[in-house]
């Protein structure tokens, strides 16, 4: 199995060989691994989503050059019939459905110029 996968469509848009690591969490065996993988690949920019209370893991991402970017949050809420569409229950303000291709171009108009 290989350690990490070329994220095809962030290579696509921001022109660089973009990977990322499918582990969590890292041993120097692992990380020797990775590092070869993406000298193979050519990869320009490798993210590593990692598990951040593991000790070994931090100390050896920090080691081989990885820089800390962010912290990933997952909240998650249990959707109650209340919440749906067709509730006469449901907020007036607030309508949860799964997307639809027409809400493309307002997801766009959302995201335009947040990222440089």
């Amino acid at each position: 199995m290989e350690p990490c996968e070329l994220l095809t469509w962030d290579t696509n848009f921001f022109k660089r060989k973009i990977a990322r690591v499918l582990a969590q969490r890292l041993n120097p065996s692992s990380v020797q691994e990775i590092l070869q993988w993406c000298k193979i690949q050519e990869i320009e920019c490798l993210y590593f989503l990692a598990d951040s209370d593991h000790r070994e893991t931090v100390a050896l991402a920090e080691e081989h050059g990885f820089n800390f970017v962010d912290i990933r949050v997952t909240l998650q809420r249990k959707i109650s019939e209340e919440w749906t569409e067709g509730s006469n229950k449901l907020d007036q303000r607030v309508l949860i459905r799964p997307s639809r291709p027409e809400d493309i171009s307002a997801l766009q108009a959302i995201v335009k110029g947040g990222y440089t």
